[in-house]
């Protein structure tokens, strides 16, 4: 699975993903031979056997085990210390590419020298309804992909530059990687470390965009339970945590705090009450600890 002098590596960062895994890999063992890549596993610590089994089924991968939970932007930066690619791309274990999905990225960064993140036009487990082509940050900081949940028509097939793209599938310079200092571990174990990048290239000067020809599959939260009460949590206090991290006083009372009690009083469904009030009771308390890391 891994060839010489990779220009491209692919960072897959797996927990307890089962057979999903399996097919993840296996869409990458079969994709096209152009451009030469090679495959990082990183295994957090999973119990469900997923790791031992992957390297017996892809001995080409380097199978790297982290020794505990490391969340997914620990995993990812475990892996992109042992690539040798000139591209990173982070792939999620319960995703599968198209056989020329690294062929498009790459060419996409090649033709662009100043787009620094690219993401793919991902679906959902049927192959034909959208989950993601871009997204978008909302003022309350609340995110949104485009095209969720329409039926593919072509309609989003043009190259676009978008707030963020999603790290379920996401290519990535090297030499950018290395500017922004890679991803922040504090969004643990996941949601917004790569909001968090694309909004710092951006910040720097790179483009972030779509490439509708790079296409992927994403079955989403196999680890994390979509939509549960944990997920709402966790996505609400990383929120809040780049809110802080990234914005001054200006933005939190001139843009965000109108907009999110907006959403709070008019959109804002029960069930996630209770979460986004503990995500708000973390982040007070946390607060000196993440304006200091900012």
């Amino acid at each position: 699975m891994s060839g010489p002098d990779p220009l491209v590596s692919v960072v897959v960062v797996n927990y307890n993903a089962g057979r999903l895994l399996d097919s993840c890999l296996d869409s990458l063992a079969a994709r096209r031979p152009d451009p030469p890549a090679e495959v990082i596993l990183v295994d957090n610590a999973s119990t469900d056997g997923s790791a031992e089994r992957a390297a017996g089924r892809h001995p080409g991968v380097t199978l790297v085990r982290a020794g505990r939970n490391l969340g997914f932007a620990g995993g990812v930066n475990l892996g992109a210390a042992r690539a040798a690619g000139e591209i990173l791309f982070l792939l999620n274990p319960d995703a599968e590419i198209w056989p020329d999905t690294l062929e498009q990225l790459a060419s996409a960064l090649a033709a662009a020298p100043r787009l620094a993140v690219a993401g793919c036009k991902i679906y959902d487990p049927d192959g034909t309804t959208l989950q993601h082509a871009g997204a978008l940050i909302h003022p309350s900081l609340i995110t949104s992909h485009i095209g969720r949940g329409e039926e593919d028509r072509g309609q989003h097939d043009e190259p676009a530059d978008v707030d963020y793209v999603t790290g379920a599938a996401l290519a990535v310079r090297r030499s950018a990687w290395d500017e922004l200092g890679g991803l922040d571990s504090g969004y643990r174990p996941g949601y917004y470390e790569e909001t968090e990048l694309c909004l710092r290239a951006r910040r720097q000067g790179h483009r972030v965009a779509v490439i509708p020809a790079a296409r992927a599959l994403h079955h989403e939260s196999v680890s994390s339970g979509k939509l549960s009460s944990r997920f709402f949590y966790r996505y609400h206090r990383n929120r809040l945590r780049f809110l802080i991290r990234n914005h001054g006083p200006l933005f939190w009372f001139g843009r965000f705090a109108p907009a999110e009690a907006r959403w709070m009083v008019h959109s804002m469904p029960p069930e996630q009450r209770f979460p986004l009030l503990r995500a708000y009771l973390v982040n007070f308390f946390r607060f000196p600890l993440t304006l200091i890391g900012r």
